[in-house]
């Protein structure tokens, strides 16, 4: 069963809006250990950046407080997906002059980690509502 709700409350956008940001930054260090080739996660170490920044999106589009405000949980998520679809095939149109020098890398995996942390966030959303927590 799909709940769409509409979140008005303010503090569950402002809860929302911290949860996105720590999901923006748990990013970095994921950045940090491929650049010193730590070996640290290694198996989702391509990955979870994906899954993390489509999540991230998700929440940072349910705290919003200007015209998104009026959006629903669904209509947030769907977002959040064609977002992240739109980043990862980005990656695929040549880049010109130094940009062209920038490694990027264009992955079927990245598309379904991002999919896959939209409806995570999604299901702990309706978790979390329907236990009026």
């Amino acid at each position: 069963m799909i709940f769409n709700i509409l979140i008005k409350s303010k503090k569950a956008k402002k809860i929302f809006e911290y949860i996105g940001l720590i999901l923006l930054l748990l990013i970095i260090p994921i950045k940090l250990n491929r650049y010193f080739n730590l070996r640290i996660l290694e198996e989702l170490n391509n990955n979870l950046p994906s899954f993390l920044g489509a999540a991230a999106v998700f929440f940072i589009l349910l705290s919003n407080k200007g015209k998104l405000s009026n959006l629903t949980v669904v209509q947030s998520a769907i977002i959040a997906v064609a977002l992240s679809v739109l980043i990862e095939l980005i990656q695929l149109v040549p880049r010109p002059g130094i940009l062209s020098y920038a490694v990027y890398t264009f992955d079927f995996l990245d598309i379904l980690f991002s999919i896959l942390g939209v409806v995570i966030s999604y299901l702990i959303i309706i978790i979390l509502f329907s236990k009026k927590l």
